[in-house]
This record gives C-alpha cells, structure tokens and sequence, in this order.
C-alpha cells in the first residue's frame, strides 16, 4: 500500500483563519450637551423670557418685531406676547435688530444703561 503525504499547509492555513471571540464594536459616546448657563439675577431671567417671546412672535408670525412694543400688541390672530418690556426697576429693556437677528439690553442691578453691570441677551 502506498503511503500518501499528509498535505499541513491547507489544515495549517484553515487553522490561522479560524476566528476567536472577536470584540463587539464599542458604541459611540453620545455628545454631552451643551450647558444652557442658569440667569444669575431677575434682570437676566427677565431678558431670557423675553428673548424667548421675541422668538415665538418670529415663529408665529414670520419676522422679527420692530419694536418690544409690538409683543404687547394682539398681532395677526395672536395674544399679546407681552404685557411691559421693563426689568426689575421698572426701565424698559433696549431692544436691537441685528444683521443675524437681535440684541436685548437691561439696566442691571444698578438702574442705570451703559454701565458694566448691563445685563444682555443672547
């Protein structure tokens, strides 16, 4: 009887591609978000709150008030936005159209515009 070479090449190479318990793939972090910074003062609730009207009315609407004044008014089928645009001491918030939308100004602690406790928004 004759013998036959035992062929080790294709069992050695059917051995190498034989896999192992390969990891699962790692999920990818979800992006923590951004923090939205908490109004230190009234004053800086206040400007939020009407930033935030300032918004809706645009949403609603489909533009930008002209002036603050505009949010206290009944406006195409909606409710008034607003009943004052003042802050805390009673001074009317400065509203500013922009060239990417609108600024919003109060007085700050102080009562007074145009000094380094003015509070903005956004």
């Amino acid at each position: 009887m004759k013998r036959r070479p035992l062929l080790l090449a294709p069992l050695l190479f059917l051995a190498a591609c034989t896999t192992t318990e390969v990891d699962p793939p790692k999920p990818k972090p979800k992006p923590t978000p951004t923090p939205v910074p908490q109004p230190q003062t009234p004053d800086e609730a206040l400007l939020i709150f009407i930033g935030h009207q300032v918004e809706l009315f645009k949403r609603d609407v489909g533009r930008l008030p002209v002036d603050l004044a505009e949010l206290a008014k009944k406006t195409e089928g909606h409710e008034p936005y607003l009943e004052a645009a003042v802050d805390s001491k009673g001074k009317p918030v400065t509203y500013l159209m922009t060239a990417t939308g609108f600024k919003l100004i109060g007085a700050g602690p102080d009562g007074v515009m145009n000094t380094r406790d003015d509070v903005t928004w956004p």
